[in-house]
């Protein structure tokens, strides 16, 4: 993520222009994105990019194993984000 600058003001992510940014991470720098291409990223401490199902598996597994509060809280921020999306 960090090669395309800034996941908060990310304009790319693996090439695919960022559409709009849907959630902030407010804990550590990272944002929930939606690519022009009608996939959607995770973009921060990790990069996680995909369809809606299978990248809110994704946030469902790393909930499961978040050791902070301001973790959990993003991953189900995040899982609500892509179930309404």
């Amino acid at each position: 993520a960090e090669a395309d600058g800034d996941p908060q003001a990310a304009e790319a992510i693996d090439g695919v222009g960022v559409a709009v940014r849907l959630r902030t991470r407010r804990d550590v720098p990272g944002a929930l994105l939606a690519l022009e291409d009608g996939s959607f990223a995770v973009a921060g401490t990790i990069l996680a990019r995909g369809s809606a199902g299978p990248l809110q598996d994704f946030a469902r597994r790393r909930l499961r194993t978040a050791r902070t509060e301001g973790e959990r809280a993003w991953w189900r921020e995040v899982i609500g984000a892509l179930a309404v999306g």
